[in-house]
């Protein structure tokens, strides 16, 4: 779901660009986001950078006790909730992936 929720951001930004007093209503093979338009979710909130990936292996802590933040191939910027999200939707996979 959040990979196919990633897409459909991203065409809906290229929607509004092009048109930004249009409703936005993408194909998608989720029927919510089909029934949905872009303002419904998006409301007032601001876009954010999202990491979208954030996990043990992405995250270092330096010499200094400082952390960092690597791993960046996957962000975007999306709404504020969708960060939560993305992090949900990763640990549900892995506890599949590990038969938990």
């Amino acid at each position: 779901m959040c990979d196919e929720l990633s897409s459909w951001f991203d065409d809906a930004q290229h929607v509004v660009i092009r048109n930004p007093k249009k409703p936005v209503r993408l194909k998608s093979q989720s029927s919510f986001l089909r029934s949905v338009t872009l303002q419904a979710i998006m409301g007032t909130s601001p876009l954010v950078p999202c990491h979208q990936d954030l996990n043990m292996r992405n995250i270092i802590v330096g010499d200094d006790g400082r952390l960092w933040l690597v791993g960046w191939a996957w962000s975007r910027f999306y709404p504020p909730w969708f960060e939560y999200l993305a992090m949900k939707e990763q640990a549900e996979n892995e506890e599949r992936v590990m038969g938990r």
